[in-house]
């Protein structure tokens, strides 16, 4: 995702003349480059790799080697993914956000003194310059990788050379596509490739924002997977002990008909014997365990007194067998909801909704409203999904708003529609108007305009007359 031709911009906005080393710093699998104006970040995590721009934070790494060094060269290596920094006095750090193969090389004098994993020789970079007019008609193009050059080859050619003409004159409008709810692809110059896009203000952002997010759905993931685990731990516990708690024990009835046998046998028993094999008045013989010890009657009572004490266990048995097979059902409906990606998206949505005023309906569904442009681009374009709908006041300056729907292709009742409306219309310049025309469609009719965050242009729309109103705020 993080190809040659975002580095290239990237590292035009740093600054590179009489700059020096002010430190050098690692955290996890992110190292800073820490530069008297601003600090360059490597991520060098085999499946998130880039760079990004910001405030570098971690301990010092080779510090004694590379502080306060002054720089002689920094720069991009033929529009790969290789950034390298050179000394006035020989060190050198090689810098490879590249996937699997993502590296950092740092050399005194020509001589490694550490590399993060082997150092290889990079294969040659092929292609055409993305600035060249032959870039729209190549099919390989430096800088650019082969998903992004199989979505740019999808583009009407008009199109194609569009984007190469804005990326050549840095007509930049940087742009996060989104595909199964996760970062997918980032292209500095914004084109229609029929996904969810996020569109930013600057392509720092969003190559941060990108990243943070797939770090962020990795984490979710994992939570996810360890809460699996858990209840499928659980649920093999308790099917071991149901089958341990239905297997203990005597069967009571049995328990008392040997008592009884005994006693109708008294004649038949003589004090000293260990067992006897006794034949009830259906045919079924007994084998029964005698105390020698004891009398006949004596062993008739401790057999009476075994099959009360089991009558009393199996109704605790019972009991507890009932309770178990409740957790139980508890523990498979929530391994399947997980399966089925209800608490993925529950986990989502918690992490979310607090950006936005958030209303429910007398239905009970959830209105979101935006509060500035930033969050109507947020809310629009990448919180709601695309079965979700879309309000906004006609012809009059408002939040968009959007309402929750839980299950695709399921229209909520016209009440609540009209309530939704009301919540748009009480946000916008028109809230004391009497009567308010309301717009709204489904989020995937919803479109963007270039350069003009929180405008948009709506399709297939329907429209309610209402009168502004604000229903009770989600606490």
């Amino acid at each position: 995702m993080f190809d040659g031709i975002l580095l290239h911009f990237l590292m035009r906005e740093v600054k590179k003349e009489k700059e020096w080393i002010k430190d050098f710093l690692r955290e996890g699998w992110n190292f800073s480059l820490v530069l008297s104006r601003t600090s360059l970040i490597f991520n060098l995590h085999p499946r998130y790799t880039h760079m990004k721009i910001g405030k570098g934070k971690g301990q010092g790494f080779f510090t004694t080697l590379l502080r306060g060094r002054k720089i002689k060269k920094l720069e991009q290596v033929d529009m790969d993914r290789v950034v390298v920094v050179e000394t006035g006095d020989g060190k050198k750090i090689e810098f490879i956000p590249a996937g699997k193969g993502a590296n950092l090389i740092i050399r005194d004098g020509g001589e490694v003194v550490f590399s993060l994993r082997e150092v290889r020789e990079l294969p040659p970079v092929e292609g055409v310059s993305p600035f060249s007019p032959e870039a729209p008609f190549s099919s390989s193009v430096l800088g650019f990788g082969r998903r992004s050059m199989k979505h740019l080859l999808s583009l009407p050619p008009e199109e194609r050379e569009r984007f190469f003409r804005d990326l050549r004159e840095g007509k930049l409008s940087p742009c996060v596509y989104i595909k199964d709810e996760k970062p997918y692809l980032i292209l500095p110059v914004e084109v229609e490739l029929g996904m969810e896009k996020r569109r930013f203000s600057s392509l720092n952002d969003a190559v941060s924002w990108a990243f943070e997010e797939l770090e962020r759905r990795e984490e979710r993931e994992r939570k996810i997977k360890e809460a699996l685990k858990k209840i499928e731990r659980r649920i093999e516990n308790l099917r071991y002990s149901l089958l341990q708690v239905e297997r203990e024990g005597e069967n009571p009835e049995v328990l008392q008909r040997k008592g009884e046998l005994i006693l109708m046998n008294q004649h038949r028993i003589k004090k000293g014997m260990e067992k006897i094999v006794l034949e009830d008045w259906e045919g079924r013989q007994y084998e029964i365990e005698l105390d020698p010890s004891l009398s006949p009657v004596d062993n008739a009572q401790n057999y009476f007194k075994k099959a009360k004490k089991e009558r009393k266990k199996r109704e605790r048995k019972e009991e507890l067998r009932k309770r178990m097979e409740e957790e139980l059902k508890k523990l498979e409906e929530e391994k399947e909801r997980i399966l089925k990606g209800e608490v993925r998206e529950r986990v989502r949505e918690e992490e979310r909704v607090e950006k936005f005023k958030c209303y429910i309906t007398s239905g009970g569904y959830r209105v979101y409203v935006g509060r500035n442009a930033q969050e109507n681009e947020e809310l629009t374009f990448g919180f709601a999904r695309p079965w979700d709908l879309f309000f906004h006041v006609r012809e009059a300056p408002g939040s968009h708003t959007i309402m929750r729907i839980p299950e695709k292709g399921k229209m909520p009742p016209m009440k609540d529609i009209e309530e939704a409306a009301a919540i748009a219309a009480y946000h916008s310049k028109m809230r004391t108007s009497s009567v308010v025309p309301v717009s709204y469609t489904e989020r995937r009719y919803v479109h963007g305009i270039k350069g003009k965050k929180g405008l948009v242009r709506i399709e297939r729309e329907k429209v309610v007359f209402v009168r502004p109103f604000k229903t009770s705020k989600n606490p």
